[in-house]
């Protein structure tokens, strides 16, 4: 439960996130790491992203290392 799902502003190594509840993306949030690294996103609620809000790639990370796996449903806001 990193950041009790509140993942906006935050810079995220690679790895494993597990969340038992809904996670939000209120402002922008980085993942930083190399282009050989993944991300893997397990979200038992809902996921939302804010209007205008970024998934912010760092250090040579690339979005096809990233995966996101939401019981949920999925809202992202307008430009995000």
């Amino acid at each position: 439960e990193y950041m009790t799902g509140a993942l906006g502003g935050a810079t995220l190594s690679p790895g494993l996130y597990k969340f038992g509840t809904s996670v939000g993306f209120a402002t922008d949030c980085t993942l930083s790491g190399s282009p050989d690294d993944t991300w893997i996103f397990q979200i038992a609620g809902d996921m939302s992203i804010a209007a205008n809000k970024n998934i912010l790639l760092a250090g040579g990370a690339l979005a096809r290392n990233i995966v996101w796996v939401v019981t949920g449903k999925t809202t992202h806001g307008a430009g995000s």
